[in-house]
This record gives C-alpha cells, structure tokens and sequence, in this order.
C-alpha cells in the first residue's frame, strides 16, 4: 500500500482521528473518488489504524513517560495475543503508517487540555508554564497540554494572539487552521480568523509552514500570509502598525468591509447586522482610542453607507 505522496498517507491519518480542516477534507474526498488505487491504500491504512486501538493510547503523560510505555509495550507483545508490531508490519507496507501511528502514541495530547477564551470587547494576558506570555485579543481561544509542556511546547491557536516566547531549548509551536508557527525564543503575532492565517515576527526568527508542505522564513519586520493551502512570500511590515490591538487601537489597511465589520463586533461586544451587499469594498484608517459610534460612521462615510445604533447592534444599509 505504499504510496508515492507521503502527504496522503498523512491525511489519511488526519481524516481517521477527525482532524482534517474543511479544506484538506474536500481535497481528500475529491482524490478518493478519482483515484482507485488512493481509495485502496486508504482502506489498508483504516485496517491498521484499527488494529492500532489496541495500543491505547495514553493521556496525560509526558513524551518521555509514553516511550518508556511504549517500550515496554512492544517487548510483552510476545506473550500476548494481541498483534505484534512484526504482525503491523506485515499487515501494512508502509513504515510511513506504522511510523505515524507510534507518533500518534507518543505525541496525542491530554484530555485535560488548558483551555483559556476571550469573549468579545476582551483581552487577556497568560503566563505559560515556562514563563512565556501570550496576549490574546478579542474572541480568541488558546489550548495547550500542561503534562507534556516540558517536552514539546504546542499551543493550538483560534483567533488572534501576539506571543513573547522564552528560550529554553525545548521548541515552541503554534497550530492554527492546517498552518504552524515553530520557534524556540521571540515575538511574533499570529491572526487566525476564517481560514486565513496573518503572522508577524517582531524579534528573532519564526517558520510559518502550511500542511508541512511550503514553509517561509520570517526574520524582524517581515510577515506572511496563508489562505486555504496557499502561502505567501515573506513580506516587509511597519512595525509601528503591527499590533495596534495590544494598545486597544484598530488599525485597518486596505481591509475588506465584511473583515472590519466583523472585527467592530469582536472590539466592541456588538452585533452588527449588514443589509447591504458591501461587495469588494475596503476601508483604510486607524483609531487610536476607538469610540463605537465614531467607528461606525467614519466607516459607513467611506463606503457610502447608512448605519442605525440601537442598544445591543448596528444596523449598516
């Protein structure tokens, strides 16, 4: 069952443990249905992840405790009847598989997972277990497993946060969408809203890599940009605007409407009801102590709109 396209067999296993993004999904559905021989190879690769059960993976332990498991695992396979690695082995051609499968042993994270959320008009401020500090902006979710922190410092990311990561040796990754961020110490800001990923380095140096496919470097002052499974080039950022959120500003560039309204609802907790259809409309302007009603018609004056403020929502016509 060995394939040409390492990258499959990686969505197979995706698909298979429910982590395929909306956009990996349709692309794998559409390569099963085209092509027999991937349908195949994925029928084996289900085989073996269900024989694979029955190592039961552990939750809450650290990477180090779960080789040690492992290990000891593999050498009382022989005095068991459940099936052997050698038996895997046969089962399937592909090291790629077996190979993943001990990956997903070693490195599937705790059910007690640190889940910290910010609502709407929101910011907050968190101190990771290695002192490392993540700022996260309005309606912006963060998760990490504390018990395997020492030895791989990964925090899945929804929303928009800037990050100040301290150097210990040990890297520092940030999942969002089907992209990684993966450092070992600096300050980079990470947006992720409606699979499109925005990242900025501040100092040091990040790389931002999406479905482990295309990778960019980004050394102080450039950023890049990922939509669906595109990545940009590495481009050059005016510091100065970089996180004006962090200082409680709005700062849009050149910025979609639909975008700046729906960051409006995130600043201010307001819902915002658009009757009009504002097309391909952008808007370009900063606000440094942000007012919602001079939000409101500084934006609608631009775009020849008509905006109502009742209690708890706006109205744009």
């Amino acid at each position: 069952m060995e394939t040409d396209q390492p990258e499959l067999e990686s969505l197979f296993l995706k698909k298979l443990s429910g982590t395929l993004s909306p956009n990996e999904s349709i692309y794998l559905e559409d390569r099963l249905k085209s092509n027999s021989q991937d349908r195949s190879d994925f029928e084996e690769t289900r085989s073996v992840w269900k024989t694979s059960d029955q190592l039961q993976l552990p939750r809450g332990l650290s990477r180090n405790v779960r080789w040690n498991n492992l290990q000891q695992k593999i050498q009382s396979t022989s005095t068991h009847s459940v099936p052997t690695f050698k038996s895997l082995l046969k089962y399937a051609a592909s090291l790629t598989v077996i190979g993943a499968l001990i990956g997903i042993y070693l490195f599937t994270s705790s059910d007690e997972l640190i889940e910290i959320t910010t609502k709407y008009a929101e910011t907050k401020t968190v101190t990771l277990p290695d002192q490392s500090t993540i700022i996260l902006n309005a309606g912006t979710s963060i998760s990490y497993d504390e018990d395997s922190w020492d030895d791989e410092r990964l925090i899945n990311l929804e929303g928009e946060a800037f990050f100040n990561v301290k150097k210990n040796g040990a890297p520092f990754t940030v999942a969002s969408n089907n992209t990684t961020v993966r450092v070992l110490g600096t300050s980079f800001n990470v947006r992720s809203r409606n699979e499109i990923t925005d990242v900025i380095c501040l100092t040091g140096k990040v790389k931002f890599s999406i479905l482990d496919r295309q990778s960019v470097v980004l050394t102080k002052g450039n950023g890049a940009t990922a939509t669906g499974n595109n990545l940009s080039p590495a481009y050059a950022i005016a510091l100065v605007d970089t996180m004006p959120w962090i200082t409680g500003a709005l700062y849009f560039n050149d910025t979609p409407l639909k975008e700046v309204f729906a960051e409006m609802e995130r600043y201010f907790n307001v819902r915002i009801i658009i009757k009009k259809d504002v097309g391909t409309l952008t808007f370009t302007g900063k606000f440094s102590k942000p007012q919602l009603n001079v939000v409101a018609e500084t934006v609608c004056l631009s775009a020849g709109l008509r905006y109502t403020i009742n209690k708890e929502s706006i109205t744009i016509e």
